[in-house]
């Protein structure tokens, strides 16, 4: 398994609020509200809608990029639900007939609090979901670590590109 470089903390902090914010407008549509943001939470890193590039749009606008680190492939709607089930709990929570929606922002505190700690503590910056999907998060600026934003990547061309970056330098 490639290791990568730990992606800056602040921008990913700054790609959460962003994709939260997202997630807090969307919860307060009528009678579909939570739904709509436990799905983008869940769905964010999957799809490869115009716009969308398989990452989210925190991700998209501090310039960070998801890798899977244990297979050549692109993240997919599978790797983004094994990635973000957990943070998608808190909204959908906040729809059960049965709990108060007050219970929804203790949970979402106690859950990004945790995933929060994860990504400072672990040297790669892998979260729980990270282990889970097996990704990681990764500047998409840092020299060496991946091409032009607008490429998707994988763990192949990432490994290519380090290495035509290795034979030019020699």
């Amino acid at each position: 398994m490639p290791i990568y470089t730990k992606a800056d903390p602040t921008r990913r902090f700054l790609a959460v609020l962003i994709d939260n914010l997202l997630a807090t407008i969307l919860s307060f549509l009528p009678v579909w509200g939570g739904i709509a943001a436990a799905g983008y939470i869940l769905f964010r890193d999957g799809f490869d809608w115009p716009g969308m590039r398989r990452k989210s749009l925190g991700k998209q606008i501090m310039k960070l990029n998801l890798v899977r680190t244990a297979s050549d492939t692109k993240p997919d709607l599978q790797t983004s639900i094994a990635r973000n089930w957990m943070l998608a709990l808190p909204p959908l929570v906040g729809m059960l007939p049965f709990l108060s929606p007050a219970w929804m922002f203790p949970l979402g505190v106690a859950v990004w609090l945790l995933e929060g700690l994860k990504v400072i503590l672990n040297p790669q910056g892998l979260r729980f979901g990270d282990g889970w999907a097996k990704t990681q998060v990764i500047d998409s600026h840092h020299p060496g670590q991946a091409p032009h934003p607008e490429d998707h990547l994988t763990k192949k061309t990432l490994l290519e590109k380090q290495n035509q970056r290795t034979r030019l330098i020699r």
